[in-house]
């Protein structure tokens, strides 16, 4: 879901994209990374589609895979919403405002069958 939000809406969370897979991309273009470097980039367009769970988990079911573990966070390891997100003590970021409202991210575990 967060990848649904739109960043640049910083006064509340708006849902400014696509949760499922659309045919075309979601193109951006940024000058920098999430990564923390001075590196400048030279070529900064991304074209991506989200996924929603079901569709990442059906996936994972069509192949032969067992889930053996999914856990939600409210949190993860950057602040993917800029001025709506405060370093939780773990250091990753968390909603500043009812952090309960979204999963920001999740962990899931799948073994061959």
């Amino acid at each position: 879901m967060m990848w649904a939000i739109d960043e640049s809406r910083t006064a509340d969370l708006v849902i400014g994209y696509p949760y499922f897979e659309q045919p075309e991309p979601i193109v951006d273009a940024n000058p920098g990374t999430y990564v923390a470097t001075e590196a400048e980039f030279a070529q900064n367009v991304t074209h991506n589609w989200n996924h929603g769970l079901g569709e990442i988990l059906t996936a994972l079911l069509d192949v032969g895979m067992q889930l053996t573990g999914l856990a939600e966070h409210q949190s993860l390891p950057w602040a993917a919403l800029p001025g709506q997100m405060v370093a939780g003590d773990l250091g990753e970021w968390q909603l500043i405002d009812r952090p309960w409202r979204l999963a920001c991210s999740y962990t899931l575990q799948a073994v061959k069958a």
